[in-house]
């Protein structure tokens, strides 16, 4: 795919992308512009951040949180903050004309927060 004059390559088997972002993650590199983008809705996640030395502590100080035995066990917790956080938003917009304006990259990020924690 070619996006004004740069070409992405856009992968959606769930192995490919698996052995990307956790097999291959040190030879490979997340591109600027894709940061950038992705920047709007997760802020400075790490796993779609510019390889440096801040997001490789990061990730390993969270490393532990994500093994798959840990993650299989968080579903229930995802499920149940992300209705409640859902739930929220059509609450606060019934209060007003039927529409809300939040900040979404803080929402995730407060969702995410409440799911590690």
């Amino acid at each position: 795919m070619q996006i004004l004059f740069k070409r992405f390559i856009v992968i959606q088997d769930p192995e490919a992308t698996k052995e990307i972002f956790l097999t291959k993650q040190s030879a490979l590199d997340k591109d600027s512009l894709t940061g950038d983008a992705a920047a709007v809705l997760f802020g400075e996640a790490f796993l779609v951040s510019k390889t440096n030395a801040d997001m490789k502590l990061k990730r390993k100080i969270c490393a532990h949180g994500f093994y798959k035995e840990r993650l299989v066990s968080m579903t229930d917790i995802m499920r149940e903050k992300t209705i409640n956080t859902v739930n929220k938003w059509k609450a606060e917009a019934a209060q007003g004309d039927g529409s809300t304006t939040f900040d979404l990259s803080t929402e995730i990020g407060s969702i995410f927060s409440r799911i590690i924690i």
